[in-house]
């Protein structure tokens, strides 16, 4: 599926900035959103410009599942300039969870951990939402189960209970596929696992972080929503001839910011906290891939996966490469 943005008057026509639909060519994709959309939206294209993945294109040019198609019409009264519009859909959302984690982390460790169980299973039922929306399926129990159980074993046995609770989660996600003859295909079984897993590995690693000291989770936090905003804010609103990279400048805008956190306080020593940067920073570009190939069956890195939770693609691995420092070096 690709996925299509509109802007101005094309969206007040459809009522929606965005949808996904199939098709080989950037012809056959807007084909199908003129069927969809009736006779106003197909006036309205005939001034619009194209823009694929950031860069202009034709009716003709080819597209994969998981590209992005840009449909601008002219600026009255100015130039016609392509920009990547911020999409809010689902902002209240984002910022309401990133409120819970900060606030529960405060109040206590238990309600902590039961709020960074609750984080993680959303961001598996949007993955699951994204899926459906291109046709593929996913089996979401067995990897909500995959992070409960590692999560649980964290906070009842540390270290230990978090592998042996993502080893049963894990096992569990293969006794359902033998179980459910419906999730018997490679393709299911590899999403349901590796989601399974990176989930599992998320949760433990957040509650564990929680576990050795209220301030280490919030460093964590800070700078996760650091380079998760950074590269947020580079994808929707830069201008699309940019040739800055989302990703390096998370990482850049994560280590600037860990320096400035080493010198402001002594929670980590500097060549850790330097360390939990660059794991936080790495982590979220692994996670931003894996988020990406989940969600759209292709894995890009300079633009946004469809969904309502993307920004917490990258905190995903981010935690567990940051529990991995602390555990290490901390």
């Amino acid at each position: 599926m690709v996925n299509l943005r509109l802007f101005a008057n094309l969206r007040e026509t459809a009522g929606k900035n965005s949808a996904v639909f199939s098709g080989n060519t950037v012809d056959e994709v807007i084909s199908a959103a003129t069927k969809a959309y009736g006779a106003d939206f197909e006036r309205g294209l005939e001034t619009a410009k194209i823009w694929v993945n950031g860069d202009p294109a034709e009716r003709s040019t080819e597209v994969a599942a998981g590209d992005e198609i840009a449909l601008i019409p002219p600026v009255s009264g100015g130039e016609n300039i392509a920009v990547r519009k911020p999409d809010t859909t689902g902002g209240a959302l984002v910022i309401a969870v990133l409120a819970s984690l900060f606030v529960s982390n405060y109040v206590s460790k238990e309600l902590f951990s039961l709020v960074a169980v609750g984080v993680t299973i959303a961001w598996l039922w949007d993955v699951r939402d994204t899926l459906i929306l291109r046709g593929a399926k996913i089996e979401i129990i067995p990897p909500m189960v995959a992070a409960a159980a590692a999560a649980n074993g964290a906070w009842g046995w540390g270290g230990e209970g978090f592998a042996t609770g993502l080893a049963g989660g894990l096992i569990f996600q293969l006794i359902w596929v033998v179980l459910d003859p419906r999730s018997r295909s490679i393709d299911n079984v590899a999403q349901t696992t590796g989601l399974g897993f990176a989930a599992g590995f998320s949760a433990g690693s957040l509650i564990l972080v929680r576990l050795q000291g209220e301030q280490e989770i919030t460093i964590f936090l800070v700078l996760a929503s650091i380079a998760a905003l950074a590269t947020w804010a580079l994808r929707h609103l830069a201008p699309a001839y940019t040739i800055l990279d989302p990703n390096v400048v998370g990482l850049l805008t994560t280590l600037a910011a860990s320096v400035l956190a080493a010198f402001a306080t002594d929670i980590l020593e500097f060549p850790v906290m330097i360390l939990g940067a660059i794991a936080i920073g790495s982590g979220s570009i692994g996670g931003h891939a894996l988020g990406s190939l989940a969600r759209s069956g292709s894995m890009v890195h300079t633009r946004q996966a469809p969904g309502l939770l993307t920004i917490f693609d990258g905190p995903i691995l981010a935690s567990a490469a940051f529990w991995v420092v602390i555990l290490v070096f901390g």
